[in-house]
């Protein structure tokens, strides 16, 4: 029992303990003007200087306090009593349970008089020792409290609440929201001016971070959802610091950010951060390059931030303030859900660059774009750490950065798992806001390889890097021909495309197909499989039929015709359909000649084998260039210079489309290429067709062309390997192994070979004078042991041995012959050579394979997904590439001549310069914009991955939640025992007071009948002085007996006399020697 006290009260204090750090740890609320905003700081008190809530918290407490408690009750104020804390906040809560648990209440005058009153005069006795002697102070003390419970009700409000620390749901840690709905249940309701009312509510909860709360006590207090969010508290929900549930919860409840979100709030919100350390150093100064004192320019959201986020995302001109503008007044330029997509979008940018991940993650729940947003948020992470100096900064924007890369990477899975066909279409959507890019585009230009390596990415790469075109796989028996083959076939001769390919048509060129495209409802689209032969329109995003029969059999969704035959319905029918076509060896009418023509030239897949076959064809006619004997052949020197010239022209073409379309494609290099190729092409018209032999020699220009055949040979290498997905990997970890080993094993080696070619040759020919053949034979040597182990000459010549030197006084010779090119042979060459031939052949060799074996083992995780990073880029640059390939892209750029001409005839160039140049070279796609209930899949599908991943967070901590759970169930357990204890304890007391009762007013009954009888002796009259207690002469209480059990006729088992020996002591003096001794002693 002891133990338990002190747990009680250890815990009590633990509990007392927290309330003291809350009250000390509430930040005093000040004001903060700014100099060039005169504004409100976020942290100031949101309420109205003449309107203070005030709540009284009630510890524990004495005698004077209840004087304080019962005025403020009758001033109507809110009061908090803490019970468990001890003092007056126990006596007050025990009345005021008591009196709450009667139906009448207060007004139960009899049990509130007879019974609580001196119950609770006992308690106060009990509480307060130096109340127990004056009944007075005691008596006011306890009526004072009585009063309390009496004015804890006022006018259907409730101005007193208890909080039990015994009880396991209260948390002290909660214990702001326990005063909030103490404040919100003693408030009186207000009809008149309830929307202002219901602004201070959610405003006071918003100060003191309550947003259960707020739902709870001030969203339900609107049924009718009548009541409007005001825009300056969610600034400030946005704004202050761990906020953001308010925000979600704004946000669920219907605020609309883009009227909000004005080109003046947006250049405030930055205002307010441009004292950030995060924003002022790491955007500010570092990725801007502006000064600490440099102040923002009014056309700061047009220029600067435009401009940073051009430099994280490669993004241009992706906030239009004119839009905000207009968009904030309700006149849209899209429509409003446009508007509030791109409003949410920039108020994600807006916390990511002032380093608010929290509520970054939570705008991100409610957008409909999860997977464009993710990606362009895990870019900007990664471009800022080049701009952050602090390792443990730049260390939180990496995780940062990988943590959102995921998170678009499972969105994508949990849809493409879902419902494959959706994630397809997201990966296609193309809208103004991203300038036109898609999903892939975006992870590209970020470099994330988790991303594109994907499934559903590299399907979606396949099916763009097939264009228009599926290839179907027919077997002839057992011959099958390989993909290539039927490519190659296809693009060259008309008649196997009736076989082999099937076509798709535009959408945008079609009518019908439009319109049975429109027809499909979004269930429709869910239902389908999303298996490879789906195919998904780039520009669209969405899927279109293929080019079907109408008189077939298999035509089973065309002008809602039915087919002859009843297949079913639904999938089944879509099968049977499917297999009747793949058994068919000719396609039923296809498109038109030159339109299937013009779809296989265009396909990626056509461009990659015609390109490579133009192109061997062009390595063989500079190869034969090369050989041709002597000054070669003018007329094959104009071909390969000329078909040079096309490739190059061919090569800045499309690195200007992928300048202006992809940022994800290094163009560094490819303009140095450009640049070593027109030099080389100046070289070789030079020395080749003109001839001129004052600048260049004949061996010269041989040597030339030989450079570039090399070149023109190994480029292949790189160009149109990778896309193999044996050799793409391998190749990645040759060029690692190249650059990075081979490279560092150089840097070892070169010491050793200069030493020992210098060593050997000193030892071997010591008499051999400088001259450039000295040190060719040295280079010779020295860098040719690494293929070969030249001994021939430790071993000597035989025609030297006639030679030897003989000493002569006045020239001194050091070798043994006097003929000097004949080696020298002795015991210091062999060591010399012994040792260079063991660093070299035997150590530095081993030490490459080693690097070249560590170097394959570490990035066989990595390699598959590099590649596939690899493969989108050249993807990518077949797409962007002509139709025909050199030389036959002459016809194209002709076709492109003629277009131009044309527009220009026709008047159409009042287009802006940067489409009309970008229109020589290709046709801008047009944007796609999903559904609006594709949209609203896509915010839920974010939400339920944010859910998840909440869940799973929560599982970690599920056993540390469960243990503070069974102490606080224990402790309650604790409690509630020493509440039985008591009570069994009152009970006991209870039933002895009532035997005691009994006896007594049987002893009244039989004085009274005694008195009836007026002295007359009855013979029923009972014994009962042998029950008058107590014992004669002493203090002690004889045990009650009832006249029943008198006769000890009834067995009565409660029967416990008190045992009592009167002490020989207290006998008198004359009768202690007749005392008998006490034999219980």
């Amino acid at each position: 029992m002891d133990d338990f006290k002190g747990l009680k009260s250890k815990m009590k204090a633990i509990n007392l303990m927290k309330i003291k750090q809350y009250l000390s740890s509430s930040e005093s609320l000040h004001c903060d003007i700014d100099a060039a905003t005169p504004r409100r700081h976020p942290d100031v008190c949101s309420l109205s200087a003449n309107e203070i809530p005030v709540v009284s918290l009630l510890i524990q407490g004495g005698y004077d306090c209840a004087r304080l408690i019962l005025e403020h009750l009758k001033k109507q104020l809110p009061v908090v009593v803490v019970r468990g804390s001890g003092g007056l906040a126990d006596l007050l809560a025990y009345a005021y349970y008591e009196v709450s648990e009667r139906p009448r209440g207060i007004q139960d005058a009899e049990y509130v008089e007879n019974s609580l009153k001196r119950e609770l005069s006992n308690k106060i006795a009990h509480h307060f020792p130096q109340l127990r002697e004056n009944n007075l102070a005691r008596n006011l003390f306890r009526d004072r409290i009585m009063e309390c419970v009496r004015y804890s009700h006022q006018n259907g409000q409730v101005y007193l609440t208890v909080l039990n620390l015994h009880s396991h749901t209260c948390n002290l840690e909660n214990l702001d929201e326990h005063l909030l709905r103490a404040l919100f249940k003693s408030q009186r309701p207000d009809h008149t001016s309830w929307h202002a009312q219901m602004q201070k509510d959610l405003l006071l909860t918003l100060d003191w971070n309550s947003p259960h709360v707020a739902m709870s006590e001030v969203f339900l207090k609107d049924p009718s959802n009548k009541f409007k969010i005001d825009k300056d508290i969610f600034e400030q929900a946005i704004t202050r610091s761990n906020r953001e549930d308010f925000v979600d919860l704004f946000l669920r409840q219907g605020f609309q950010i883009h009227k909000y979100l004005t080109p003046k709030r947006l250049r405030l919100l930055f205002l307010r951060c441009r004292r950030q350390e995060f924003f002022r150093t790491v955007c500010w100064e570092g990725a801007l390059g502006h000064g600490l004192i440099t102040k923002f320019s009014k056309t700061f959201i047009d220029s600067d931030l435009n401009l940073l986020i051009e430099m994280c995302t490669g993004i241009h001109n992706f906030i239009n303030s004119q839009e905000m503008s207009v968009n904030a007044m309700g006149m849209y330029t899209v429509d409003p859900s446009a508007a509030e997509r791109k409003s949410l979008c920039i108020l994600i940018l807006w916390a990511v660059f002032t380093n608010k991940p929290k509520l970054a993650k939570l705008l991100w729940q409610h957008s409909d774009q999860p997977i464009h947003v993710a990606l362009i948020v895990s870019m900007i992470y990664e471009k800022l750490q080049d701009y952050v100096n602090d390792s443990n900064v730049k260390q939180e924007l990496y995780t940062l950065s990988r943590e959102f890369s995921e998170m678009a990477t499972s969105v994508l899975d949990a849809s493409y798992r879902d419902s494959s066909c959706r994630a397809y279409d997201v990966l296609s959507e193309e809208t103004s806001d991203w300038s036109y890019k898609t999903a892939v585009d975006i992870a590209a230009n970020a470099k994330n390889r988790t991303f594109l390596s994907h499934t559903c990415c590299q399907k979606w790469l396949s099916n763009l890097f097939l264009g228009n075109i599926r290839i179907r796989d027919l077997t002839w028996g057992v011959v099958t021909f390989p993909q290539w083959f039927k490519v190659v076939l296809c693009a060259f001769l008309i008649f196997p495309m009736y076989i082999w390919i099937r076509f798709k048509m535009d959408p945008l060129h079609s009518w019908d197909l439009q319109i049975a495209t429109d027809a499909d409802s979004d269930d429709e689209r869910d239902e389908r499989d999303g298996e490879d032969d789906i195919l998904i329109e780039s520009n669209q995003g969405k899927e279109s039929d293929f080019i079907r029969p109408k008189g077939s059999i298999a035509y089973l969704k065309s002008n809602d015709k039915i087919s002859p035959f009843d297949f079913g319905h639904g999938h089944h029918r879509e099968q049977v359909a499917t297999l009747l076509r793949e058994k068919e060896v000719f396609i039923h009418s296809p498109p038109p000649l030159y339109q299937m023509i013009y779809l296989m030239w265009s396909a990626p897949i056509t461009k990659f084998w015609t390109f490579q076959i133009f192109y061997m064809i062009y390595l063989g006619f500079f190869s034969m260039a090369v050989l041709w004997p002597s000054c070669g052949n003018k007329e094959l020197d104009i071909i390969v210079c000329s078909w040079t010239s096309l490739i190059v022209i061919e090569y800045i073409r499309r690195t200007y489309v992928l300048y202006k379309k992809y940022t994800s494609v290094p163009l560094f290099f490819k303009c140095l290429e450009i640049l070593l190729i027109i030099t080389f092409i100046i070289l070789y018209v030079l020395g080749r067709i003109l001839n001129v032999g004052v600048i260049f020699e004949p061996y010269t220009g041989k040597v030339i062309l030989c450079i570039g055949l090399l070149y023109f040979f190994y480029r292949l290498i790189a160009i149109y390997l990778p896309i193999s997905p044996t050799l793409g990997p391998l190749l990645y970890r040759v060029r690692l192994m190249v650059t990075v080993d081979f490279v560092n094993f150089m840097r070892m080696t070169m010491l050793v070979i200069i030493s020992g070619g210098i060593v050997l040759q000193a030892v071997l020919y010591p008499d051999y004078p400088l001259t450039v053949e000295l040190f060719r034979q040295a280079f010779h040597r020295a860098w040719f042991s690494l293929f070969l182990t030249p001994i021939s000459e430790l071993e000597g010549k035989d025609r030297c041995n006639v030679t030897k030197s003989l000493h002569n006084a006045d020239y001194c010779t050091v070798g043994k012959y006097t003929d000097y090119t004949c080696p020298s042979t002795g015991l210091w060459p062999y060591l010399f050579a012994i040792q260079y031939f063991i660093f070299l052949k035997l150590i530095l060799l081993t030490l490459l394979y080693a690097l070249f074996s560590a170097t394959a083992s570490k990035l066989e995780a990595e390699t598959d997904a590099i590649w596939k990073f690899q493969r989108y880029q050249l993807v990518v640059d077949f797409t962007n590439r002509l139709c025909l390939p050199p030389p036959l892209s002459i016809f194209s750029y002709l076709i492109i001549a003629l277009r131009w001409i044309y527009r220009c005839l026709m008047c159409r160039l009042c287009k802006s310069r940067d489409e009309a140049d970008i229109n020589v070279f290709y046709d801008s796609a047009k944007g796609h914009r999903l559904s609006e209930k594709d949209y609203n899949y896509w915010r839920q599908l974010a939400q339920e991955y944010m859910r998840e991943k909440k869940e799973a967070e929560n599982e970690k901590y599920i056993v540390k939640k469960q243990m503070e759970i069974m102490m606080t169930i224990t402790e309650d357990v604790d409690y509630q025992k020493k509440v039985m204890h008591q009570l069994k304890s009152r009970m006991k007391e209870l039933d002895r007071m009532m035997n005691t009762s009994h006896v007594y007013l049987e002893n009244i009954k039989h004085l009274t009948e005694k008195i009836q009888e007026r002295g007359l002796q009855s013979q029923a009259s009972i014994h009962v002085l042998a029950r008058h207690t107590p014992y004669p002469g002493t203090r002690v209480q004889r045990y009650p007996v009832p006249d029943k059990y008198v006769p000890w006729e009834v067995m009565w088992t409660d029967y416990d006399p008190v045992a009592y020996t009167r002490p020989k002591s207290d006998f008198p003096g004359s009768l202690q020697p007749y005392v008998d001794e006490d034999v219980l002693l």
